[in-house]
C-alpha cells in the first residue's frame, strides 16, 4: 500500500494567550514573515463539534497537506523512539548506581578509619 496523501482546511489558533513571551514571539515572527515560526508557534484543530478551545485564539485557517510515510517506516521511527528511552534509561541508571556506589566507598572508608 502506497503511503497516504490528505488535505484538510483547518482553524489555526494560539493557543497560549496568557504568555506575554510567547505572544511577542508570535507577533515578531509575523512581522518578520518567518512562516516556520509562525506554524511552529500555532495550533492546527477542529472539533467535531466546531467550538473553539477555551482561552484559544484563532489566528485564522490553515490548509495542511499531510503525507504520511508508511506502517513499516512509522514502526521504525516508534522503534528506534524507545531505543533511545531506553538508552536514557540506561545511562540515568548507571550514573545512580554509581553515586551509589560512591556513597558505599565513602561509608567503607569511614568504616575503615574508625578500626583502625
Amino acid at each position: 500500500m502506497n503511503p497516504l496523501t490528505i488535505t484538510a482546511t483547518v482553524p489555526a489558533w494560539f493557543s497560549v494567550p496568557t504568555s506575554d513571551y510567547m505572544r511577542r514571539e508570535l507577533d515578531r515572527s509575523i512581522e518578520l514573515e518567518d512562516a516556520i515560526a509562525i506554524v511552529n508557534a500555532l495550533t492546527f484543530y477542529r472539533s467535531c463539534e466546531g467550538n473553539a478551545p477555551a482561552g484559544w485564539i484563532r489566528m485564522g485557517e490553515a490548509d495542511i497537506t499531510v503525507r504520511l510515510i508508511s506502517k513499516d517506516e512509522q514502526t521504525q521511527q516508534a522503534v528506534a523512539a524507545l531505543n533511545a528511552k531506553l538508552d536514557d534509561l540506561r545511562a540515568a541508571y548507571l550514573t545512580k548506581q554509581q553515586e551509589i556506589m560512591r556513597q558505599i566507598s565513602e561509608l567503607q572508608a569511614i568504616t575503615n578509619e574508625v578500626a583502625a
